[in-house]
């Protein structure tokens, strides 16, 4: 009775130290809470822009002015045509 006991204790302490999660190889269990997650990256030019100007490596009036360019370089390739009056 008790070897049985014993075998059955035995089998839980190897289940549970099998299913026990382990940190990832070269880290150890204490070093998770320095984990930092990272921004999204910019997906247009206008982010990047606004990300630079967030982060200081341009001044608010360098951002205005790409802004005003990209704005210029918009209407030049895509311009805005005003649908003629109804009337």
């Amino acid at each position: 009775m008790w070897i049985l006991l014993l075998m059955f204790a035995l089998t839980c302490v190897v289940g549970a130290a099998l299913i026990r999660p382990r940190p990832a190889p070269g880290r150890h269990a204490d070093d998770w809470s320095d984990v930092i997650e990272l921004p999204p990256v910019p997906k247009s030019l206008e982010g990047a822009l606004v990300a630079r100007l967030d982060d200081g490596v341009i001044t608010r009036s360098q951002y205005l002015r790409a802004m005003e360019q990209l704005a210029a370089r918009d209407d030049e390739r895509h311009p805005l045509s005003v649908p003629p009056e109804a009337g």
